[in-house]
C-alpha cells in the first residue's frame, strides 16, 4: 500500500514526510512525527478537464512545501496543494496568472 511503502521510506532515509502523488487521483501524505497517514482524492477538472499539466506538479509541490514548512495541518496542504495543481492543469502553459476565484471554485468541489 501507499502509506506502507511511505512509512517504510520514511524510516529507512530518516525523513518527516512522504508525499505519495497520483496526478489526477490525488494525493497521500506520510507524517513520521506524528505516525499517521493522510489522503486527499484529488479534484474533478471542471469544463474540458485537463488542458495542459506542464507546471501542475510543481504548483503542487510548492504549496505542499510552504504549507508544511509552516506547520499548517497536513491534510489541509494536501487538499489545497491539490487544487492547485488541479487549476494549473486546466490553464495553458506551465506558470498561468494565479486565479483565486478559479482555485476557491475548484475547493468547493465536493470529492
Amino acid at each position: 500500500t501507499d502509506n506502507g511503502a511511505a512509512e517504510e521510506l520514511a524510516k529507512r532515509f530518516d525523513m518527516k514526510y512522504v508525499c505519495v502523488t497520483r496526478g489526477s487521483k490525488g494525493a497521500g501524505l506520510w507524517d513520521a512525527d506524528s505516525q499517521t497517514w493522510v489522503e486527499h482524492p484529488g479534484f474533478t477538472l471542471p469544463g474540458d478537464g485537463a488542458v495542459d499539466t506542464v507546471g501542475a506538479g510543481d504548483a503542487f509541490l510548492a504549496r505542499l512545501l510552504q504549507g508544511l514548512l509552516e506547520e499548517e495541518d497536513p491534510l489541509d496542504v494536501l487538499r489545497e496543494a491539490n487544487a492547485l495543481g488541479a487549476f494549473v492543469a486546466t490553464q495553458s502553459g506551465a506558470t498561468p496568472e494565479h486565479d483565486h476565484k478559479a482555485i476557491a471554485s475548484i475547493l468547493n468541489t465536493v470529492v
